[in-house]
């Protein structure tokens, strides 16, 4: 079996007509932050997570023309034919409680195989809430990521390390076609800031990485945290940024 992380002319030549279709599905798409991606380092791009395909997208179709590989969740591979399709588009399983504890060991060889995404200094994308919501909010975090990353973090020589790239995803309607998209890539966060807190004391590690990661993507997004009022304090919110000014001024 090839790499999932391996270039092929099949996965190439469907990119194109795909991401044609995804510019035209938006009305206008803002992309800030572009400059925050490394380019020579082993990058996790971590992305909120509000609608099931169009935030992978995002990821993949507003930044330079690289592949990503991303994790999705292990019941969308049920079928033999659609799990091998996914693999072609470079989407490997990750498996959670609710699909059952027995398989919950399975994950190890993902994470291994994601491991090594990194360690060849290609593109990893984790929704670092675990699932998507239809609330502009930021979910709590769950640790699939970050075990991802100290595992590479460990593994990796020759002075390279891995990049945690917060993405906020914006959308002004989660189905509708002719919506406007605001992608904002953040700041990375320095896997190796950490490590030595991990290797020390896991928990305390991956909790404080956690931390970081929830503090830097809470801005890049609406992150609305009242539940009182939720649409008048979401219309309010967009009049006060940026990125969607700019998107209605054009």
């Amino acid at each position: 079996m090839s790499k999932i992380y391996q270039e092929n002319l099949g996965y190439r030549l469907l990119y194109i007509p795909v991401k044609l279709a995804f510019n035209f599905f938006f009305r206008q798409i803002e992309v800030r932050g572009l400059d925050n991606i490394p380019r020579r380092e082993p990058v996790i791009f971590a992305p909120n997570h509000q609608t099931g395909l169009m935030d992978p997208l995002a990821v993949l179709f507003t930044r330079d023309n690289s592949p990503v590989v991303f994790m999705a969740r292990a019941d969308m591979f049920k079928s033999k034919v659609l799990a091998s399709l996914l693999r072609f588009l470079k989407i490997m399983p990750v498996f959670r409680i609710r699909d059952g504890y027995e398989n919950l060991g399975k994950n190890e060889a993902r994470f291994n195989e994601a491991k090594e995404v990194l360690l060849v200094s290609r593109n990893l994308c984790l929704m670092p809430e675990g699932n998507h919501g239809d609330q502009h909010r930021l979910r709590p975090l769950v640790k699939g990521l970050f075990r991802i990353a100290f595992s590479a973090e460990e593994a990796l020589k020759d002075g390279a390390h891995v990049r945690i790239v917060p993405v906020g995803i914006d959308h002004s309607h989660f189905q509708h076609a002719g919506s406007d998209l605001v992608v904002t890539y953040g700041q990375p966060i320095k896997v190796e800031d950490y490590l030595a807190t991990y290797t020390e004391n896991q928990a305390t590690g991956m909790n404080g990485i956690k931390a970081d990661l929830a503090e830097k993507l809470s801005p890049l997004m609406q992150d609305i945290r009242s539940e009182v009022n939720y649409d008048l304090v979401y219309w309010l919110s967009c009049l006060s940024t940026p990125a969607w000014l700019a998107v209605q001024a054009e």
